[in-house]
């Protein structure tokens, strides 16, 4: 295949840039590239001395989108990352709770000790 010859075989059908890839897919530059890696998103590379030029065919990115839009339930559902630790306003909330919840439990034992 020569430079530049693709599926569509025409100059308008390629794409040559992380900025037009993304703008066909009507997304963000690093969805695209994270599709790129988790799912799959036809994307070339040219080749050179330092990094290779991105580029993709608008027919190959059409076909990628419309078998993802096809077979939605054949995905496997959302998963949010694990945190490896808990957020701060949760611990400041759970604390403030415990602290509140100590004070009152400490007033009826004072309360009750009086009667």
């Amino acid at each position: 295949m020569r430079f530049g010859d693709g599926p569509g075989d025409t100059a308008t059908d390629r794409l040559d840039s992380w900025k037009e890839i993304a703008s066909f897919l009507r997304r963000g530059i690093t969805t695209v590239q994270r599709w790129e890696v988790e799912e799959a998103l036809p994307i070339h590379r040219q080749a050179h001395a330092k990094r290779g030029t991105v580029y993709a065919f608008k027919s190959e990115l059409a076909a990628w989108r419309d078998s993802r839009e096809a077979a939605p339930s054949a995905r496997a559902p959302a998963t949010f990352p694990s945190r490896g630790r808990p957020r701060p306003l949760f611990v400041a909330t759970a604390l403030l709770a415990s602290a509140l919840g100590l004070s009152l439990i400490l007033r009826h034992v004072a309360a009750s000790d009086r009667d």
